[in-house]
């Protein structure tokens, strides 16, 4: 076949080629007609099965899919396609895919996302040598790249009850992993994010105190960021400002995540600056766990330094911190005390960010597309709890939470 861009991306039903995607478009439509897909071959994924234990019982499904990928010459060409747009953007830029190959039936829809899915996995050689050139222990690197690949198959599963992969959302997420600035250590996932960039800065007293201020931010009358799900109009807008002898802004309560609107000094005798926009911040991740106990997270934690200080010793974060919908402080309405959901957030200091209260949608009742709260599933006391939080008219948000490193059990 011979494709120019135009009816390469009308065969394959997209609007719009995002510009990483068409950058060597030519060149890779040379590469195919010359030397093929090098990853779409059964030798590649049989080395990659042997090097990595990576597929289970996902296996026999990921052996069809890429011969049917192979045998489809425009799956092939858009799989290859991916991959150099992986390869051509810089570490940590995030190739946005915003539209997808469009099948021309279900019954090939898996073929089509899978051909996104052998664009990433392409990558594994390479995370594993970077890994090891970094000398992480070899059943964290297992782990994690195993997570990646075969981690993605099982959450496609679980969400939609077929095999298959989300070409769009975890395709996003994976060029994070990928990159290899993730690790799956223990029971959690860890990022070395560089930056904190996050609606809040960090102070720190001597005695080793929190103050967390709202960063140029609007805030609601309840306290919580306006414009997120439910939120009453602006009330103050929560800017942090900094003088010769002190920082002022609108402190949070940490233990209930919103904002005061009232504002208050600190001054530069007693408080330091020491997380803002800026810093470096270890992100933790929750993949899905039967061992979610406070033990095997205070672990997952120690270990995490461990790791990080013998193998990026140029890396040096100021604080774990976390994005998720379980640091949700109305779920101690709803929870045990004993709960491990309930031990995980209790050690982080929160404070609010803009949420949309979906995320618990796809975590919790593994359905992002559900629009009406009565149909929300009943299957166990806490989606019972959550879906009458809803029908009474209130949300489930996503603040943030972060804890020092030196909280850490060593």
């Amino acid at each position: 076949m011979n494709f120019t861009r135009e009816s390469f991306l009308k065969t394959l039903g997209i609007n719009e080629m995002p510009e990483l995607y068409g950058k060597n478009f030519d060149a890779v439509m040379q590469e195919y007609n010359e030397r093929g897909v090098w990853f779409l071959t059964d030798e590649f994924l049989t080395q990659i099965q042997t090097d990595f234990a990576m597929f289970d019982e996902k296996y026999e499904f990921v052996k069809k899919s890429l011969e049917k990928v192979r045998a489809n010459e425009l799956l092939s060409r858009h799989s290859l396609l991916l991959y150099h747009m992986l390869a051509d953007r810089a570490t940590g830029e995030i190739a946005n895919v915003t539209e997808t190959a469009v099948p021309p039936s279900e019954d090939e829809r898996a073929t089509y996302e899978m051909s996104a899915f052998f664009a990433q996995l392409a990558f594994a050689p390479k995370m594993a040598k970077f890994f090891r050139d970094r000398e992480v222990p070899e059943d964290v690197l297992l782990l994690t790249i195993r997570d990646v690949f075969d981690g993605s198959l099982h959450n496609y599963n679980k969400l939609f009850g077929r095999d298959g992969f989300e070409a769009d959302r975890i395709f996003r997420w994976n060029q994070r992993l990928i990159d290899c600035t993730i690790l799956h250590i223990g029971i959690l996932n860890f990022e070395m994010r560089t930056k904190f960039i996050e609606s809040a800065v960090v102070l720190r007293n001597k005695a080793g105190e929190a103050a967390i201020l709202v960063h140029d931010q609007p805030v609601s009358q309840s306290g919580i960021i306006a414009g997120s799900a439910g939120a009453e109009d602006t009330a103050f807008f929560g800017a942090f400002t900094e003088t010769d002898d002190a920082y002022e802004g609108y402190p949070v309560d940490p233990w209930n995540a919103i904002a005061s609107s009232e504002k208050k000094t600190y001054p530069k005798s007693e408080w330091e600056l020491f997380i803002t926009d800026t810093d470096p911040v270890i992100s933790v991740h929750i993949p899905p766990s039967k061992d979610f106990t406070p033990e095997n997270m205070e672990a997952a934690y120690a270990e995490c330094l461990r790791i990080f200080e013998k193998s990026f010793p140029e890396y040096k974060p100021k604080a774990f911190y976390c994005h998720s919908w379980l640091m949700e402080p109305q779920l101690r309405e709803m929870m045990k005390p004993t709960s491990n959901i309930l031990a995980f957030q209790g050690k982080y200091l929160r404070f609010p960010r803009l949420s949309d209260g979906r995320a618990v949608l796809i975590f919790l009742y593994d359905d992002p597309t559900i629009e009406r709260w009565e149909d929300l599933p009943e299957n166990s006391s806490l989606q019972r709890a959550v879906k009458a939080h809803y029908l009474s008219g209130k949300y489930i948000y996503e603040p943030c939470g972060f804890f020092f490193l030196d909280a850490v059990k060593r």
